[in-house]
C-alpha cells in the first residue's frame, strides 16, 4: 500500500476558541490503516496503526477503547463500504474482542447493555429481485440484488434480533435511484440509536430517512424524498424529537426553491422535526457548490449546540454555530496516491469525524500530550516538503 504524504496546508485554518467546543477529533483516512486523534490546534494527540484498512470508520466505545470496522482478508471490494471484521482495540492497539462477518456494511452501534447493532449485506430472492424497479439496467452485483439486514449481536456473536430492509419496502413505490446501480435495495448506510431504543436509519438509494420500531420489527416513520434529499449519510438524533442528516446532494430529484438550491452539486446538513416532518435548521455554504461531497460524510451535534461536519471527499472538517458561522476548520493533512481508471489520483477521503469533549469520560486518564508526536509530524512535513521541491 502506498505511503501517506503530507498535504502542505495549515491543518487548522479557523479556531474561535470562545465559540467552539474544546475537545479532540477522531478520524480515519479511508485509504490508510491509521485512526487519528487531534486537538483543537490540529496536533496529533494519539493514533492507532491497525492491521486492516477501514471499511468505514472507527469510534470510541464507552470504555474508551476503539471499535474498528475493517477490511480483513477476503473482503469483497464489489460491495460498497463492505468489511469483514468488527474489532475492539485498547488504547495501546492490543486486540480486545473481534466479530468476523463477511459483508459487514458501513455502520455499527454500541448498545447500553454492551451488545452491538451491525449491518450486513444479504441476498434478495431472485423472484423478488426481478420485480424491483429503478436503477441502471443490468447493473446487479453478480446478477443479484442485495439488501441490508440489521442484527443485534452479543459478545459471543449470537444474533438476538434482526430486521431486513427489503422485507419492509414496497415493490411498487420504493424504486432505486435511476442513476445508481441495482446492487442493493434498501441500502442502509448509517444508523443511530434513539432514546426509546428504536433505530434511525438512512436508506441512501431511496433518498429516505426511516425509524425502525425494534419491538414491532418494522418501519414506523419515513421522510426524505418529499424533502429533496440526495443520497444522504450519517443520520443522528439531536434531542427534542429532532433528527439530522448529511444530505450529500448527489442525484437530488429536482429543484426546491424553499431550500434555495437548484439542480447543482451541493451538499447541506439538515435537521428535521420528526412529528412536524419539517426542516428546523440547515447548513449550506453561501456559495453552494463549494460545499459538496458526493459520498460518505458526517454531521454531529455537539454539547454546546454547534455541529461538527465532515466533508468526506476533501478530508475537510468544520464546526459551525447555530447561525452558520464556521468557528473551527481543519483539513486532514493525509494524502495518498492511489490508482484509478485514468492512472493515479490523490485521495483525501475521510468517512466521518467524531468530536469528544475535553471532559468526556472516554478520554479520562488518557495521555493526550501532543508533544509525544511532534518529532513524527515534523519528520513527515520535512519529507513531504523535500519531495515537493524535487518535483
Amino acid at each position: 500500500m502506498p505511503a501517506f504524504e503530507r498535504r502542505l496546508t495549515q491543518d487548522v485554518t479557523i479556531h474561535d476558541s470562545a465559540r467552539s467546543l474544546s475537545g479532540y477529533t477522531l478520524f480515519s483516512p479511508t485509504f490508510g490503516r491509521n485512526c487519528w486523534i487531534v486537538d483543537m490546534a490540529g496536533r496529533v494527540c494519539h493514533y492507532w496503526t491497525l492491521p486492516t484498512p477501514p471499511a468505514s470508520q472507527g469510534k470510541l466505545l464507552r470504555s474508551g477503547n476503539l471499535m474498528w470496522q475493517g477490511k480483513g482478508p477476503g473482503s469483497n471490494v464489489d460491495f460498497v463500504g463492505s468489511g469483514t471484521e468488527l474489532v475492539e482495540y485498547d488504547w495501546d492497539g492490543r486486540e480486545v474482542w473481534r466479530f468476523d462477518q463477511p459483508g459487514l456494511n458501513h455502520d455499527f452501534i454500541e448498545l447500553p447493555d454492551g451488545h452491538f447493532i451491525v449491518n450486513v449485506y444479504v441476498e434478495i430472492p431472485p423472484e423478488r429481485a426481478a420485480r424491483i424497479r429503478g436503477g441502471i439496467p443490468g447493473s446487479e452485483l453478480r446478477g443479484k440484488v442485495w439488501t441490508c439486514q440489521l442484527r443485534e449481536i452479543d459478545r459471543g456473536g449470537n444474533v438476538l434480533w434482526s430486521w431486513t430492509a427489503a422485507d419492509d419496502l414496497d415493490i411498487e413505490t420504493d424504486d432505486i435511484c435511476p442513476l445508481c446501480p441495482r446492487h442493493c435495495w434498501g441500502f442502509v448506510n448509517g444508523m443511530d440509536l434513539l432514546p426509546d431504543g428504536d433505530l434511525l436509519v438512512c436508506l441512501r438509494l431511496l433518498n429516505d430517512l426511516a425509524i425502525v420500531d425494534r419491538k414491532a420489527g418494522r418501519i414506523r416513520w419515513r421522510l426524505g424524498r418529499d424533502r429533496e434529499l440526495g443520497h444522504p449519510h450519517f443520520p443522528t438524533h439531536t434531542g427534542d424529537g429532532r433528527v439530522m442528516v448529511f444530505d450529500n446532494g448527489l442525484h437530488r430529484r429536482g429543484a426546491n426553491p424553499h431550500l434555495q438550491i437548484a439542480d447543482i452539486a451541493a451538499s447541506r446538513v439538515v435537521e428535521f422535526d420528526v412529528a412536524a416532518r419539517q426542516p428546523v435548521w440547515q447548513y449550506m455554504d453561501p456559495l453552494a457548490p463549494r460545499f459538496f461531497s458526493a459520498i460518505c460524510s458526517s454531521a454531529q451535534r455537539l454539547g454546546n449546540g454547534n455541529t461538527l461536519i465532515c466533508e468526506a471527499t476533501k478530508g475537510h472538517f468544520i464546526e459551525v454555530s447555530p447561525d452558520g458561522a464556521i468557528v473551527w476548520e481543519y483539513w486532514s493533512p493525509f494524502v495518498i496516491t492511489r490508482p484509478n481508471y485514468w492512472g493515479w489520483t490523490k485521495a483525501l477521503t475521510v468517512w466521518a469525524a467524531h468530536r469528544y469533549a475535553a471532559d468526556d469520560s472516554r478520554l479520562a486518564g488518557r495521555d493526550l500530550d501532543p508533544g509525544r508526536f511532534e518529532w513524527d509530524i515534523r519528520a513527515r512535513k520535512s519529507a513531504s516538503a523535500a519531495k515537493q521541491e524535487k518535483q
